[in-house]
């Protein structure tokens, strides 16, 4: 996750004073550890590495120290140290909770389900209200397709300390009546999580509550009339009076009983028809492009792929289209190497212009982020390449989604490694180009 500037500054300021200390005392475990922790808040893993390696030099039976080793070594991506090392802090403390969670973490990732599931479980049998047991375990089901087990428990997600959502007040489970009551549905996480779950509304209108939507900023244009909604307001402005609240993505466990199924529809109706230009067979493939996600977003660097990877990959002869709304510096060189790709950034000025503008193309390949979410819901053709492990969202080894119909995935097969995925990808572009000419 990308740091404030003045979050940057006291990280710099704390680094410096560790390294002072060290200066006059090299053997002061704690200060050894606390500088590594640091870095690891910086991102700066190799440094870190070494001065937890010290550290345990200096005291190999702290089962501290081995358990933030495993943390560095899972930011380096080495996943068999990773877990290794939470072996060795377990086997000093056998009640490390936070060691066993981490340890299912990573066996859930390296898809040893039985494993990970044995490690929340011996973390839950310490403390049966462990937050990040009862989440990770929510998660891991999920992903799993074990929905009534996973949205049930994913309600823990309030409890670590990790996600606040700001609203007090009654919050409703699915079990009271609404009849004749003002329910506020509130957006919770990221802008894709609010595209994703936003269809569970539509399962609300047999309720007999009036609907109040709050919404991120940058989607209010975009729903602005979602169906079934008295009103939708954005994060800035009051809330207005209701009887009960619940967090967007606590709607499916709360309809589950009535609705164990995923809902599935599609919003094109959303979109400014003005804006909108449908392609003909005797034109090109119009294929939209987006590479890179939030850089605020923790996994970030390893879900975006390079625009000159992605470009250096795909046939030429298409018209392709950016729908990155920022471009750093870097990828402003490659798109001046590429004059096929046509630069939107300036026409994006709100999430109903992206939806808008990806009407009109045939096929959008992008990573995991908002885009993503917002074309499989608009229905366009996408492809998406998701590194690996990918989000429980995308469920496991599926190149389909239940989430949206018109979305195809491609999976790293090794993490880090985009290339087997993306000359995949160009693969199947040359046969829709092939399929397009033959229209």
């Amino acid at each position: 996750m990308e740091q404030p500037t003045t979050q940057i500054s006291r990280i710099d300021q704390a680094i410096a004073q560790c390294e002072s200390i060290l200066a006059r005392q090299p053997t002061d475990i704690a200060t050894l550890n606390q500088l590594a922790m640091l870095k690891v808040s910086d991102s700066r893993f190799v440094e870190a590495l070494g001065h937890m390696t010290t550290a345990l030099k200096l005291a190999p039976y702290h089962q501290l120290l081995h358990y933030n080793q495993g943390k560095i070594y899972g930011g380096l991506h080495q996943y068999q140290e990773e877990i290794q090392a939470y072996e060795r802090a377990i086997t000093l403390k056998p009640d490390f909770t936070d060691a066993h969670v981490n340890m299912g973490v990573a066996l859930r990732d390296q898809q040893h389900f039985d494993k990970a599931f044995t490690s929340f479980k011996q973390a839950l049998r310490i403390n049966p209200d462990h937050p990040g047991a009862r989440t990770n375990r929510a998660q891991t089901n999920l992903m799993l397709g074990n929905f009534e087990h996973g949205w049930r428990e994913y309600e823990w997600r309030w409890q670590d300390g990790q996600q606040q959502h700001g609203v007090t007040g009654r919050r409703w489970n699915g079990k009271t009546s609404i009849h004749g009551k003002r329910l506020l549905i509130h957006a919770e996480q990221g802008l894709g999580d609010t595209i994703q779950f936003v269809r569970y509304i539509s399962l609300l209108q047999d309720f007999g509550a009036t609907l109040i939507l709050r919404i991120q900023k940058p989607l209010l244009e975009l729903f602005s009339n979602y169906p079934g909604v008295a009103s939708v307001i954005d994060e800035v402005n009051p809330v207005p009076e209701f009887d009960f609240h619940i967090p967007l993505l606590s709607l499916p466990n709360a309809l589950y009983e009535q609705y164990p199924l995923i809902p599935t529809q599609t919003m094109s109706h959303f979109a400014n028809p003005a804006k909108k230009e449908i392609s003909s067979p005797d034109q090109p493939l119009r294929v939209g492009l987006c590479w890179k996600g939030n850089p605020r977003h923790i996994n970030d660097g390893s879900r975006s792929v390079l625009l000159a990877s992605l470009v250096s990959t795909l046939p030429k002869n298409c018209i392709f289209v950016s729908l990155q709304k920022e471009i750093d510096d870097t990828d402003r060189i490659t798109l001046a190497m590429h004059p096929e790709i046509i630069n939107t950034a300036h026409t994006l000025k709100s999430f109903a212009d992206t939806a808008a503008l990806v009407l009109s193309l045939d096929l959008v390949i992008t990573v995991d982020t908002s885009v993503a979410h917002l074309c499989g819901a608009l229905g366009v053709k996408t492809w998406v390449l998701l590194a690996e492990p990918a989000d429980w969202r995308w469920m496991l080894n599926r190149s389909d989604s239940p989430w949206y119909p018109s979305m195809k995935l491609f999976r790293q097969q090794q993490r880090n490694n985009w290339e087997p995925a993306l000359r995949l990808v160009s693969m199947e572009l040359e046969q829709a180009i092939h399929s397009k000419k033959q229209m």
